[in-house]
């Protein structure tokens, strides 16, 4: 596995962040989909690879 880096801009200003803030942007990084890297997959029938026969 690579190393990589993410960011997470709060609309809260720093001195005012409290642990709430620190909660929420937790969750968020918790929920972040990581793919390290890799394209997303194309369904098979939305590949253009050329046409598709009946």
């Amino acid at each position: 596995m690579r190393p990589c880096a993410e960011l997470l801009f709060l609309e809260t200003p720093w001195p005012e962040v409290d642990r709430r803030d620190l909660w929420d942007a937790s969750e968020q990084y918790a929920r972040r989909s990581r793919r390290h890297g890799s394209l997303p997959r194309i369904p098979a029938q939305l590949s253009t690879t050329g046409p598709s026969k009946p």
